[in-house]
């Protein structure tokens, strides 16, 4: 990779300084919704990761693997199919890199894969938020079990106010991103997936020139948000991939600005063309 290009160890703090620097400079202040600046609540144990999330078990979300560069987490993927899974272009997938499956631990057991091919959306431009979809293949084949299941993808997006669960590794403060190579714990919560003109108004202050049908948001007022480390964690409904988390407000946020996704629903034929045969039932495009 370019020296000059921003390296995956520096992307989760980027784009979190990028975020919270725009919001302050919008808002003139550091209290409106207390959009971060590191501030936020003192964290128990059970809020670690997800924020006011819970620990849970790769049992309950089967589909999730994490991708790692070296010994540095990097992204959460989703498993869509034997041998693809889903996740952000945004976190650089490269060949060579690896993933583990099967395992609620971050950094140990499971099975792990080598990523052998990597496929971005054609129209994806970098950090732009939008066709922020990365196609990635094993070297091998995922073996079905109560551990490891792909996700099926949808035909239409929730409606507005549908509850969807989230899952993914994290962790709870800023720290020094650059080495991620310690364990996080995999976590769960609730979130609501709101109406585009919330969602539009939300991000108001970040400028973003074009609000697409695959970008959307959802929300836990003041509860439920994400904390650094929870780039491409799966946003799931009743066993069907709906998004994945791509930014939100700051660093364990308990604001009141939505998170953001990329939608899966516009782009579940691209998925097809690249994956081939899918291993759940064949769905068609929006």
């Amino acid at each position: 990779m370019d020296d000059s290009k921003i390296s995956r160890k520096e992307f989760g703090m980027c784009k979190l300084m990028l975020c919270c620097f725009t919001i302050l400079h919008a808002v003139g202040c550091f209290n409106s919704y207390k959009m971060t600046h590191g501030q936020r609540p003192e964290l128990g144990l059970k809020h670690k990761g997800i924020y006011y999330g819970y620990p849970t078990s790769i049992i309950q979300h089967s589909y999730l693997v994490s991708i790692h560069s070296d010994d540095s987490f990097i992204c959460v993927g989703t498993i869509v199919s034997a041998r693809w899974l889903v996740t952000l272009a945004d976190c650089e997938p490269e060949v060579g890199m690896y993933i583990r499956a099967g395992s609620s631990s971050s950094m140990s057991g499971g099975f792990v894969f080598q990523v052998d091919s990597v496929t971005l959306h054609p129209n994806y431009v970098s950090y732009t938020y939008d066709y922020n979809y990365a196609c990635v293949r094993i070297n091998g084949t995922f073996q079905w079990s109560e551990r490891v299941n792909p996700l099926n993808l949808p035909k239409l997006p929730p409606a507005v106010n549908t509850i969807l669960s989230v899952a993914g590794w994290a962790y709870s403060a800023i720290g020094d991103v650059s080495s991620l190579d310690y364990e996080l714990p995999l976590m769960e919560g609730s979130l609501k997936w709101i109406s585009r003109k919330n969602c539009r108004a939300g991000w108001e202050a970040y400028g973003i020139p074009e609000w697409t049908n695959r970008m959307a948001c959802v929300l836990d007022k003041s509860k439920t948000s994400f904390c650094n480390g929870e780039w491409g964690d799966s946003v799931v409904k009743d066993y069907e991939f709906h998004g994945m988390l791509a930014a939100g407000s700051g660093t364990c946020s308990f604001s009141d600005v939505p998170v953001m996704v990329v939608t899966i629903a516009p782009v579940s034929k691209w998925i097809q063309n690249v994956v081939g045969k899918l291993d759940v039932e064949p769905i068609s495009d929006m």
